[in-house]
């Protein structure tokens, strides 16, 4: 039986094969804000047809990051380099002092073959400290002008995140 993925022209499959088609597959994400973050995590998995993959991961905090640098998270299959937005990610901030939470959607973006980055889409919209080109995390200077502290991942927060994209 061949490994599913590379199979050549004229080969008969077997139900085994097309089965394990789609098959969904846990993974340990990596979670760092300039140090590792250390974390629990809720759920971490993905699947691969051929060369698109999609996963879903959700992470609970048990430590801090390091403020002012960006929120990395790694992926379970190198990415292929000619993609930008790769899905979305959602923070809960556990300390209600910041303005992050539930349902407000950010961006994820390839940052290296293996990792992704998070910040807002739309260029000038700043009430989530993001400009067009800043990312989770980092200090940045407003559209108004005005200096903007990054958010420092802490104890108890919570990222979840949906991406879909191509394997190098």
């Amino acid at each position: 039986m061949a490994a599913f993925g590379s199979f050549v022209a004229g080969q008969v499959l077997t139900a085994a094969e097309l089965n394990a088609a789609g098959t969904w597959q846990d993974y340990t994400p990596s979670w760092t804000q300039s140090a590792t973050i250390t974390k629990t995590v809720n759920f971490a998995r993905y699947t691969q047809f051929n060369k698109i993959v999609m996963g879903s991961v959700k992470m609970t905090a048990t430590s801090a990051g390091t403020a002012n640098n960006k929120v990395l998270v790694g992926l379970p299959v190198a990415a292929s380099s000619n993609q930008f937005a790769l899905g979305t990610m959602n923070f809960y901030d556990d300390s209600g002092t910041d303005q992050f939470s539930f349902g407000v959607p950010f961006s994820v973006f390839y940052e290296t073959s293996t990792t992704i980055s998070f910040g807002n889409g739309s260029a000038g919209f700043d009430p989530f400290r993001f400009t067009s080109d800043a990312r989770f995390g980092q200090n940045y200077t407003s559209s108004g002008g005005n200096s903007r502290t990054g958010i420092t991942v802490a104890s108890g927060d919570i990222i979840w995140i949906q991406f879909q994209y191509e394997a190098s």
